[in-house]
């Protein structure tokens, strides 16, 4: 056989993909022509096949020295250090590819791949592959890996179009898992787009049991419970035994969710007969229960999830069994748990209020009145709320009894030049003055003000009244001045609902202004425009936090303010 005719027959063997036919040619070739570099580069390609990397490597690298200027031979070289994780190698014969080729796709997407994945810096990934001529766009690796560097550098748009250009050339499992991650990283995944790529996905794939599973969970976070529970029974058929624990305990949420309680508990109760040891289960459990108002056997579970739990997680179920036996009215072991949690700091306060409705409801007012009190002093909301909805008969007695006591102090307020000259007006939200932090989002600002707008203030010897929307109540207090300098003004605040005290700090910002400081804004001043005869307008908010009466323990000054209520 001639050299040209062997060299003919090295070609056709090396497009067949026949080893043992391409590795016998390749050796007569380098016997016949010991010079020539192509007789060497099929015997590597033939040993690669045959799985004979060494000695492929070593016929490559003799085609490499022969024809060093053969940009093919040395990307062939650096796709296999790529494959034997010698990223480094790889790099500096993509390099020498490069300058060879300056626009060789595959030199770029080596490139490319290396700055991606091992030097991890995205931009110069992405300036590699914009050297690549626009052929390359019907190369499938090279839109893949453009992809890839595109959605690490947030360009979605981009990146789905590449994505799409990629599954017209090939719809397989790596293109469409490609474009599902982009879908996930949009600001608002399309719904519709994502759950017919999970389908894409089940067909295309070898094994679809993770798709299937993948689109369970996804279809279970949006709330869509019916093509869920269809999707994780689809899973359940298919997995193997190992795998179905875990999908059962979803399916049983997704039925629990769609209100088929019996069908859940079912599946709950041979989930506990496969791993008793399991507290979810019992979460779950006395989940599915309260949902049903069934509180004595939602307690009842949450009793093996504290014997599986230890610290402050057992701590947290023992407090929520404690509510589920207060829905039970099993009120004995329900204060027992309130009670043994008041010595823990981190229950201390609620426990504290649920002690207190606790007692409530057994009949024991008197005692539920000072629990609840102790509890509003540990600055319990709930137990403000429920003191004036169910105890409005005792709030009044000790709130008449505190202004008793408080009597007094009102002839040394009275003595304040500073309060004095505020006596007897509005205290109104300046917005002017009040500046918001700029780097907050322009919607949470635009909220803020809103809301901050109806801050309301008013000063009397005999008390301050202040309203704020923010917690949507009013502070009604009697006071004690502690310091007094020009202009400024600090006094403790004693609520009449025994609430805790406040430390106000009051300035006087100018004519007409001043501003009031309080431990609780976090030493943020709130800065309010005075005024002595307010508008009806001015007024509406009195309207959805007080009463008339309200204005009685300030005194005289505010006697005709009634009439705007």
């Amino acid at each position: 056989m001639s050299m040209p005719e062997l060299l003919q027959a090295l070609a056709e063997a090396r497009q067949s993909g026949k080893p043992t036919e391409l590795n016998e040619l390749a050796r007569a070739a380098i016997i016949a022509e010991p010079a020539v570099d192509l007789g060497y580069y099929c015997l590597a390609e033939a040993l690669f096949l045959a799985e004979q990397y060494q000695n492929a490597e070593i016929a490559l690298a003799k085609a490499i020295e022969l024809a060093p200027k053969k940009a093919s031979y040395l990307l062939r070289m650096a796709s296999y250090k790529d494959v034997q994780g010698q990223a480094a190698a790889a790099r500096i014969l993509y390099d020498k590819a490069l300058a060879l080729e300056p626009q060789n796709w595959q030199a770029l997407v080596g490139l490319a791949h290396y700055q991606l994945f091992e030097a991890q810096n995205v931009a110069q990934a992405l300036e590699y592959l914009n050297q690549a001529d626009p052929s390359a766009l019907e190369e499938p690796s090279f839109l893949r890996l453009k992809a890839k560097t595109l959605l690490n550098m947030a360009q979605l748009e981009e990146a789905l179009e590449l994505i799409e250009r990629l599954l017209e050339k090939e719809a397989n499992e790596a293109a469409l898992t490609l474009k599902l991650n982009a879908l996930m990283m949009q600001a608002a995944p399309s719904f519709k787009e994502i759950s017919l790529t999970y389908k894409a996905l089940i067909q295309a794939a070898a094994q679809p049991l993770p798709y299937w599973v993948g689109l369970a969970n996804y279809l279970l976070a949006e709330e869509q419970y019916s093509q869920a529970e269809k999707a994780f029974r689809k899973a359940l058929s298919m997995a193997p035994a190992q795998e179905q624990y875990a999908l059962k305990g979803l399916l049983a949420i997704c039925l629990q969710a769609q209100g088929q309680y019996a069908k859940a508990l079912n599946i709950y109760q041979e989930m506990e007969q496969e791993q008793p040891e399991d507290e979810e289960i019992y979460i779950q459990k006395s989940l599915l229960f309260a949902a049903q108002d069934e509180f004595g056997q939602a307690a009842a579970a949450l009793e093996k999830v504290i014997a599986l739990s230890r610290g402050m997680a057992a701590l947290e179920w023992n407090f929520k069994r404690g509510l589920y036996l207060l829905e039970a009215e099993d009120y004995a072991p329900a204060k027992a748990i309130f009670e043994a949690l008041l010595q823990e700091p981190l229950y201390a306060r609620e426990a504290a209020f649920a002690l207190g409705k606790c007692l409530h409801l057994t009949g024991d007012a008197k005692a539920a009145f000072a629990q609840l009190q102790a509890a509003q002093k540990a600055k319990s909301r709930k137990a403000k709320d429920y003191l004036q909805t169910h105890f409005e008969t005792e709030l009044k007695a000790l709130e008449a009894k505190l202004l008793a006591q408080r009597a007094a102090w009102a002839t040394e307020n009275a003595k304040s030049a500073f309060l004095a000259a505020h006596f007897g007006q509005l205290g109104r939200f300046d917005p002017k003055q009040n500046r918001l932090d700029p780097k907050l989002p322009a919607d949470v600002q635009k909220m803020l003000k809103e809301r901050l707008a109806d801050i309301s203030l008013l000063l009397s010897a005999e008390g301050l009244l202040l309203l704020n929307p923010m917690e949507e109540r009013a502070i009604r207090a009697n006071y004690r001045i502690l310091e007094e300098e020009k202009g400024r003004l600090l006094i403790e605040l004693f609520p009449l609902d025994g609430s805790p005290n406040l430390i106000f700090l009051l300035r006087e910002r100018g004519p007409g202004r001043l501003s009031v400081e309080w431990q609780k804004a976090g030493a943020e001043e709130v800065h309010f425009q005075l005024s002595a005869k307010p508008k009806s307008s001015d007024m509406k908010v009195f309207k959805r936090f007080c009463k008339a009466s309200d204005f009685d323990y300030l005194g005289a000054k505010y006697a005709g303010w009634k009439k705007y209520l």
